[in-house]
């Protein structure tokens, strides 16, 4: 893929001019011009969101891998990152291991209750284990790549294993129900077959719904951008990354996430409801405090989960995509200075080139990058020798002369920083 990215900017028209030359007579590599430009074209800003391609730049270029943004590129907070995110992850596995043992080997446990507590954490190991692992591989490596399979594969599992969690969870507040309202029935109603068709009917319904949405989402066409502003896999991201029309995939994401969600939560809700009016009714105090004891690590569970997936796809999209975009500006900046520099490797320097003017003026110190006319039949398709100059250009001269790396991120923090909040 190396080889194809290189032959592709080899066979790529760039305009050079027989003036542009260094000391030695020489053209200084990594730098292009084009006088019939007009200068408005160079500081051309965009204020979509950028997505860098790194594995080819043409359009015609099939992704075979993809790439994580990851958490943050701070070397010091990586490494409290992975010590934390490594300790919260063995407590996790080692927690709800031991719980799924003590559940299969005691007698007194076997209950519908703890039945389904068994499974719930057996589905949260496999949960953790689908993007923690690779995460903490991400965090101790310089390219945070996955394949076009592997990435499939980690979403499969991920949506799955979800959406059986969400679907647990209803079944287990059906059965906070059953025990409460109606507690001489429980044994009757809550049989072994009953509880193992419920589980059963979770996890068929969890299979099903992810097969639908990878297929979907995987089977699209994805000719140019790879970069995921993420840390995992995850169906609005990958669409989004698609050269092909997304919006069948779009509806079956909406339809099928929604349709799990406020199903599984109006369960939840009427349950509860309904347990809240019969606990009501018991006139000793010490017979409510019980009912709801027996209640509240379940709908703790429940606020939980349901309290992580609202923060983190239901915020207002105005502040989330602007400070979204300008995460991507800064991680795309950061990558174009040190191309600019050689802190990069040789396949991403080739991918800019520095604007040279004929004539020795003042703004020929400025630092500008040449910004390449390439044709696209598909308009979303921002390569990263395209989208670089763009993002670059428009910087104030103090940010793009900065001498050192950690001068340049600084800067530009804080002028990212004021544009998203309109500070300037």
């Amino acid at each position: 893929m190396l080889a194809e990215s290189r032959a592709a900017l080899n066979t790529h028209p760039a305009p050079l001019g027989t003036g542009d030359t260094d000391s030695t007579g020489q053209q200084p590599p990594g730098t292009r011009r084009h006088p019939d430009i007009p200068s408005s074209q160079h500081v051309a800003y965009t204020h979509s969101i950028v997505k860098i391609n790194v594995m080819g730049v043409t359009n015609q270029t099939k992704v075979t891998e993809f790439m994580f943004s990851g958490l943050t590129d701070n070397e010091n907070v990586k490494s409290f990152l992975f010590i934390l995110i490594l300790h919260v992850y063995t407590v996790t596995i080692v927690a709800n291991v031991g719980l799924v043992a003590i559940v299969s080997n005691t007698s007194n446990l076997q209950n519908p209750m703890y039945y389904f507590l068994s499974y719930l954490s057996l589905v949260d190991v496999f949960y953790s284990s689908t993007i923690t692992p690779k995460m903490l591989v991400d965090l101790k490596c310089l390219e945070k790549t996955i394949s076009f399979e592997g990435c499939a594969l980690q979403f499969f599992f991920y949506a799955a294993l979800g959406s059986i969690e969400t679907l647990l969870l209803s079944t287990m507040s059906y059965d906070r129900y059953v025990a409460i309202c109606h507690p001489l029935h429980y044994v009757s109603i809550m049989t072994k077959k009953k509880c193992l068709c419920l589980v059963l009917l979770s996890f068929s319904i969890g299979f099903l719904q992810s097969s639908v949405q990878t297929g979907c989402s995987y089977t699209l066409r994805f000719c140019g951008p790879n970069l995921i502003n993420h840390f995992y896999c995850d169906a609005p991201l990958v669409i989004r990354l698609s050269c092909s029309d997304t919006s069948t995939c779009d509806l079956v994401t909406v339809y099928i996430v929604g349709g799990l969600a406020i199903g599984s939560l109006i369960t939840i809700l009427i349950s509860y409801t309904l347990i809240i009016f019969s606990v009501i009714n018991i006139r000793s105090r010490e017979g409510r405090r019980k009912a709801f004891s027996t209640c509240s690590s379940h709908l703790m569970c429940v606020c939980i989960f349901y309290g992580t997936v609202l923060f983190t796809y239901m915020r207002p999209p105005s502040s989330v995509f602007t400070v979204r975009d300008k995460r991507l500006h800064y991680k795309a900046l950061t990558m174009t200075y040190k191309a600019i520099h050689n802190l990069s490797p040789p396949y991403i320097c080739d991918l800019v080139s520095r604007y040279l003017l004929t004539h020795n003026l003042r703004s020929s110190q400025d630092l500008l990058l040449y910004s390449p006319l390439i044709s696209s039949s598909h308009n979303r398709i921002q390569d990263f020798s395209r989208v670089s100059p763009r993002l670059w250009n428009p910087l104030p001269q103090h940010i793009r002369l900065s001498p050192t790396i950690e001068t340049f991120k600084k800067n530009l923090k804080t002028h990212l920083f004021r544009q998203a909040y309109n500070l300037q």
